[in-house]
């Protein structure tokens, strides 16, 4: 993987924004080991959204602005890789 700076990071935040959207219809049911797993997985992002968001702000709330958060971070990374000129190449060469 020769463009690791640009795909590990990109694929973390990728994983925890996809758990985050899996953790919002699992919050309204019952406890489960997946709904654990997946509460576990994604508890330092929402942690983290927690000090950037109000107290008052519910928990469904927060998650879908821990969503957003997460992905502004991957164009965030991809902008800043872009204006260094780091992006991996794309499309096919001809």
């Amino acid at each position: 993987m020769s463009h690791w700076y640009f795909h590990l990071p990109n694929m973390l935040l990728a994983v925890l924004a996809i758990a985050c959207l899996i953790r919002l219809p699992l919050s309204f049911f019952s406890t489960n080991p997946i709904t654990r797993l997946i509460t576990r997985i994604t508890e330092p992002a929402m942690k983290l959204t927690r000090v950037i968001t109000p107290a008052g702000v519910p928990d469904p709330i927060t998650l879908i602005s821990c969503i957003l958060w997460l992905t502004l971070l991957r164009v965030a990374l991809y902008l800043t890789l872009g204006a260094y000129g780091l992006l991996p190449p794309t499309g096919a060469a001809s």
